[in-house]
């Protein structure tokens, strides 16, 4: 859902050095190994598709298999050939350089993205440029790590964040397109399952102040007695805030 036949999409997954972790002890899998497989996921969902890889450079992988798993493996063959830094940027600079207009362009990243070659660029930069030249596309970074970085100061309508990785994401996602809002997410899982807390695993309070008031302010209001918590670096938190 949130697609259609015409709806164009760019994933680009994060190969850098920062993603080649095990995602936990017992484990074998590498961060870059769920953003390549969520990538895949996605890939089956829409027609029109650009997939590639990004580290030093970007690269955009043509064609591959049609089954997820494959599709996966043949996509990490080519992690070798971006280098090992994080230049998020160089996704959308090549977008621009190439005049192709996206629907929705898509991270997996870890978030930790900066100019390896010590000049001026940025995500954000070349996103504001985008925005100009196509208004109507929008912006999607899926934070596989939760390092409480943000590429992007500021999450508007257009640049949207979602941490963690699971088969829910693509829940949150259809409620991003459906215009759902948070607190009706978490309704629906009180409701469904009965949870009583939760945790934001992302840095929202230093990229949106205003917007942890107002999502406070609509869980007191919607009386769903429930208590949060957040995995962030309050930075730019003062007491009197989070009072």
């Amino acid at each position: 859902e949130g697609f259609n036949k015409n709806t164009s999409v760019l994933l680009a997954c994060d190969v850098s050095s920062s993603m080649d972790y095990n995602i936990s002890r017992k484990s074998n899998v590498r961060n870059y190994d769920i953003g390549i497989l969520l990538a895949s996921v996605l890939k089956t969902k829409c027609k029109h598709v650009i997939t590639g890889i990004f580290g030093d450079t970007w690269k955009p992988i043509i064609g591959g298999p049609k089954e997820i798993l494959s599709h996966a493996e043949w996509m990490d063959s080519f992690m070798n050939e971006v280098g090992y830094s994080t230049n998020g940027y160089k996704v959308i600079d090549w977008l621009l350089e190439n005049n192709q207009e996206i629907d929705k362009v898509m991270f997996f990243t870890d978030m930790q993205m900066w100019d390896s070659y010590n000049g001026a660029g940025s995500l954000e930069k070349s996103w504001t440029k985008y925005k100009k030249q196509f208004p109507k596309a929008k912006l999607y970074l899926f934070d596989l790590e939760g390092y409480g970085q943000l590429p992007i100061r500021q999450l508007k309508d257009d640049v949207m964040l979602l941490a963690g990785w699971s088969d829910k994401i693509f829940d949150m996602l259809n409620a991003f397109e459906k215009g759902e809002s948070v607190i009706d997410e978490i309704k629906i899982c009180k409701e469904k399952y009965s949870i009583t807390s939760f945790s934001l695993e992302a840095n929202l309070i230093d990229a949106d102040r205003d917007w942890v008031r107002e999502f406070c302010e609509r869980l007191v209001e919607e009386n769903l007695k429930i208590t949060w918590s957040a995995n962030f670096y309050p930075s730019g938190v003062s007491i009197e805030f989070a009072k």
